[in-house]
């Protein structure tokens, strides 16, 4: 299930990305119940939080936009879609000397467990542009 994007963005931008999420037999996740988590962190092993973001799925929910600012997860469990933003509060406080890392899960209550529906590495580019 788990898959792999490293996506690279410039230091104070907001960082967005929408996926489709399937099981391992190539059909629509079951994210109804779920709580999706997304960390990241400056490594793999135990290090600060940079950022993290969380949403409880329901039934019905309705897919919007995350807040560029700030950020956030959005999901439309019916077609299995979600929409991840890492807003341009938290990237300009990611320094651009090394990459950042993040995942985000999934936790099922009643025995169903943790998934981990992405995980990757996010490169940092400086900004030239003062505002």
């Amino acid at each position: 299930m788990q898959d792999t994007f490293d996506p690279t963005v410039v230091q104070g931008d907001s960082l967005r990305w929408q996926m489709a999420v399937q099981n391992s037999s190539g059909t629509t996740y079951d994210m109804v119940g779920a709580t999706l988590t997304l960390q990241v962190r400056k490594s793999y092993y135990p290090s600060s939080l940079l950022y993290q973001a969380q949403i409880g799925v329901t039934e019905g929910s309705i897919l919007y936009l995350p807040d560029g600012v700030t950020g956030g997860i959005a999901v439309d469990p019916t077609n299995g879609i979600c929409n991840i933003c890492i807003g341009s509060h938290y990237t300009n406080k990611f320094s651009t000397y090394s990459g950042v890392f993040y995942d985000l899960q999934s936790l099922k209550p009643n025995n169903n467990g943790t998934d981990t529906l992405l995980r990757g590495k996010i490169t940092i580019l400086p900004t030239v542009t003062e505002i």
